[in-house]
């Protein structure tokens, strides 16, 4: 009896053992992050501008001394401010 004892005893050790460390054992994967590049453009002074993508839609407006263009998609746009309009041809590195 002691020897049933002592061997049950043992597996259930080995399945208590087996059931805390399940799952520890993963490995981590993550996908490494990709840096954002920061996109400004500068204007001169604070003025009210308007900035529009290559069909000419409104993309954005505002009034400051730089346009924040970072969400921005790679391409050209047109910039008008204090009575200019500037094509600006954005990239990204």
């Amino acid at each position: 009896m002691k020897l049933i004892s002592r061997i049950l005893f043992v597996c259930l050790l080995s399945i208590t053992f087996s059931l805390s460390s399940y799952g520890q054992n993963k490995t981590s994967t993550t996908t490494p992050q990709t840096p954002v590049v920061e996109v400004v453009y500068e204007l001169p002074k604070k003025v009210d501008y308007k900035v529009f993508g290559p069909t000419g839609e409104l993309v954005v407006e505002g009034k400051g001394k730089s346009i924040k263009m970072t969400g921005f998609a790679e391409g050209t746009y047109f910039i008008e401010y204090d009575g200019k309009n500037v094509k600006y041809l954005l990239k990204k590195k």
